[in-house]
């Protein structure tokens, strides 16, 4: 989200967020700090992500347990 900050300074953008997991509160208090909850949307789970990927010009996970 630090990143995301520095990013969006530049270039105008949009973050979303897809899932839940043990550091969503920390996330959204972040989000708060830095100013960013008008950039920022939590999503949580949803059931069909491609849907909101399609629209992603950048995709990223970092999820320490999930692979592929």
């Amino acid at each position: 989200m630090k990143v995301f900050a520095i990013v969006n300074k530049q270039i105008p953008s949009k973050l979303l967020l897809i899932g839940d997991g043990p550091e969503r509160n920390k996330l959204e208090k972040l989000c708060r700090e830095l100013d960013l909850c008008d950039h920022i949307h939590f999503f949580g789970k949803i059931k069909k992500p491609e849907r909101l990927l399609k629209a992603c010009d950048l995709f990223l996970l970092t999820s320490d347990t999930e692979s592929f």
